[in-house]
């Protein structure tokens, strides 16, 4: 500061003589009067109130005087005679000329290119005017007199100045780049990428965390490092150039082109990965800056606080979900649930419960025939709650397996059951939200609860009211964002009412009966409609619909045989060897006696025995057991068995004629074509020419042929 303030001094006490000089001699008749010389660029200076340039370099030197035209000439002499006097023999430079400036005579330029002058010895000016007049020496003051130094020389050679470029502008883009991808990332989004990230993500990740952490100091480190680089930098350029404007343009385009666009640009994508591979620059830069960002930053932290990162809450979370739904891998079904495991809780029991008015419920009173549990089959509900006197007056819950060992024969009372399990009854006001419910039923190991509300109308005292049943499933289905249809499930939704597509088992037509035909227990009925359905081939379900089939079961083909109604019978048979039957038999209680082959095998055979399968099938060829196709064209539908059955107690069994069968396939394909269960009544009008009573077979008596050659009126 005390060079630069003297420097200043001495030229404004230079500028000073300058304009007391001209004063001076301002009405002086000189042709040609040099009264200072000033330095016109960088490369020269005031030095002890003298100028000095550098040898050898074109210099810009300004000059004061009179008569300063474009046609004067000037040129120096290290030798000092008298003012006013003649130079011409002492001149040692050539000769310069003067360019006038806006001072029109009193100021000029000069270009001065001159030699180095040793000795402590001085440049004397000499003015001419024109080429053809005399030099006149112009004195040896201070102000006029010129010496020279040699040019600095410079430490660096220019290929190294190149180099030092090329790292600098590197070095300014990686700090600018990592400025955007380093501090782009947040710890919360860091500690994302390292629990869950690729396997590369993950590795640089863990490697940036720990200088990540401080924020602040990392920050103060990469801006400092950015402007010591660039300010290096165009430094160094000036230095090359040597042109100050195009010094600056040159750094400022370099900077923005390669340390800002391109590392901003390739950082912001790849950030991660740059900053793990130059994290040892980083550490470097941080050590070397500490003395000035560590302070810094803990100014900011105190300032500021802890970075926290991005938080979002549930809305902004759903909203970012949906805003990326294009660019992330979310399926459809996954951004459902995660969205309504974020809004679920939202959401009160009353907007999803089904209302009471919709629910299945069973009065307290009521008896558990088979009526009553065909009736709780069919609703599909595994929990059931039961009420009292009034709907809204719930007292209990019957559980559907509480009915594994209930008998419908035995007529149980309902209240008996409740009584004996006596599960508790689990209540929630209809204000209640679905995470605080979804947390009750955890806690109470529940499944199922009543929506109450109290209910202060009319004149008695307020009560609890049930206006609703809630479900653990209905829960999940508002997580899921979907209906959960199981097996059971009549209803796709509480809401709409719609049926589930497809036909469900209704046990309760098995509770049918009539007066004139042998009975069997609906239980039994359905028990004998599962064994045909699922273990004989010729009542599956691709041939037979489960609706034909529950009303094929229904038809007078039930036979009962009581051996002491047989007078005078010794034995009563279902098939005989050898002789043609087109019925197939179902033992539903009782025992028969089985012979087969020419062996005469013996063997006895009860419940759910079948037999004359292949009677039923038309145009069967089966070559062996259990049972042969006649040959001629007379009996070709003619099932010809090679054993004999014949009772050994009273029996109950179910025998399906041919005819009938061949009615109910063409119920089905009716069934089937039309869309609707009313043909599937067309074999209900069919009259059998012959009785089932008929179709026994005794011994002695030979089976009427053409009561067993029934043919289908198809």
């Amino acid at each position: 500061m005390a060079a630069i303030f003297k420097i200043f001094s001495q030229q404004k006490l230079f500028l000073f003589r300058l304009i007391l000089t001209l004063l001076l001699l301002k009405t002086s008749r000189c042709e040609h009067q040099l009264i200072g010389l000033s330095p016109g660029d960088s490369t020269s200076k005031i030095v002890d109130g003298h100028l000095v340039i550098i040898a050898r370099k074109t210099t810009l030197v300004k000059l004061f005087g009179f008569n300063l035209g474009p046609e004067t000439r000037i040129s120096f002499t290290s030798v000092a005679p008298r003012v006013n006097q003649d130079c011409d023999d002492v001149r040692e430079t050539v000769a310069f000329q003067v360019e006038p400036t806006e001072l029109k005579k009193h100021a000029a330029n000069v270009k001065l290119k001159l030699k180095t002058i040793e000795g402590g010895r001085f440049y004397y000016p000499c003015l001419r005017n024109g080429t053809q007049g005399r030099w006149v020496f112009q004195g040896n003051q201070s102000n006029v007199k010129i010496s020279t130094i040699e040019e600095p020389s410079d430490p660096l050679p220019l290929w190294v100045k190149l180099l030092f470029i090329m790292v600098l502008i590197s070095l300014s883009g990686l700090f600018s780049g990592l400025n955007l991808g380093l501090m782009a990332l947040d710890p919360t989004e860091l500690k994302i990428v390292t629990n869950c990230g690729t396997r590369s993500e993950q590795k640089y990740a863990r490697k940036i965390e720990p200088i990540r952490m401080r924020g602040n100091y990392l920050l103060c480190t990469l801006l400092l490092g950015n402007v010591l680089v660039n300010t290096s930098f165009t430094i160094l350029l000036d230095g090359i150039i040597g042109n100050g404007i195009i010094a600056v343009v040159g750094s400022t385009i370099g900077i923005v082109v390669f340390g800002e666009i391109l590392p901003q640009s390739v950082c912001s994508r790849h950030g991660l990965a740059v900053g793990a591979k130059t994290l040892w620059i980083t550490k470097f830069f941080m050590v070397l800056t500490f003395p000035l960002s560590y302070p810094i930053s803990r100014i900011l932290d105190c300032a500021l606080g802890k970075e926290l990162g991005t938080i979002y809450n549930k809305k902004q979370l759903i909203e970012m979900l949906k805003v990326t739904e294009e660019l992330n891998d979310l399926q459809d079904n996954e951004m459902n649930i995660i969205t309504g495991a974020l809004n679920y809780g939202n959401k009160t029991v009353e907007e999803i419960m089904t209302k009471l008015e919709d629910s299945y419920l069973i009065s307290l009173d009521a008896v558990l025939d088979f009526k009553t549990m065909a009736s709780i089959m069919k609703s599909g509900h595994s929990r059931i709650p039961v009420y009292e006197d009034e709907r809204y007056n719930i007292v209990g819950v019957l559980f559907v397996k509480d009915l594994a060992f209930v008998d419908p024969d035995d007529c149980t009372p309902l209240k008996t059951v409740i009584k004996f399990y006596n599960h508790s009854v689990q209540r929630v006001f209809f204000d209640t939200h679905l995470d605080k419910l979804l947390e009750q039923f955890k806690r109470e190991h529940s499944h199922l609860a009543i929506v109450e509300r109290v209910n202060d109308t009319g004149e008695g005292d307020p009560f609890y009211e049930a206006i609703g049943i809630i479900t653990l499933e209905d829960i999940l289905e508002e997580i899921i964002q979907s209906e959960i249809v199981d097996e059971t499930d009549v209803y796709l939704d509480n809401k709409s009412g719609k049926i589930v597509p497809g036909k469900k088992t209704d046990f309760e037509y098995f509770t049918e009966s009539q007066e004139k035909r042998p009975k069997i227990s609906p239980h039994l009925a359905l028990a004998v409609y599962q064994y045909l359905s699922t273990a004989l081939e010729p009542f599956r379900e691709e041939l037979i619909s489960e609706n034909v089939l529950r009303k094929l079961i229904n038809q007078d083909v039930i036979v009962e045989v009581q051996l002491q109604e047989a007078e005078e019978q010794e034995k009563i048979y279902l098939y005989k060897r050898n002789v043609p039957a087109d019925y197939f038999t179902l033992v539903l209680q009782g025992k028969v006696e089985v012979t087969v082959g020419k062996e005469e095998f013996v063997f006895e055979e009860s419940q759910f025995s079948s037999f004359g399968a292949p009677a039923l099938v038309c145009g069967s060829h089966t070559n062996g057991n259990p049972g042969i196709v006649a040959s001629n064209q007379k009996s070709s539908y003619q099932y010809i068995p090679d054993y004999t059955v014949w009772v050994l107690t009273d029996i109950t069994y179910l025998k399906i004629p041919r005819s009938m069968y061949r009615m109910a396939i063409k119920a089905t394909m009716m069934e089937r074509e039309s869309g609707s269960d009313v043909v599937s009544d067309v074999f209900y009008g069919m009259q059998m020419r012959t009785s089932i009573s008929s179709q026994l077979v005794y011994p002695n008596q030979e089976a009427d042929k053409d009561s067993l050659n029934i043919e289908s009126s198809i």
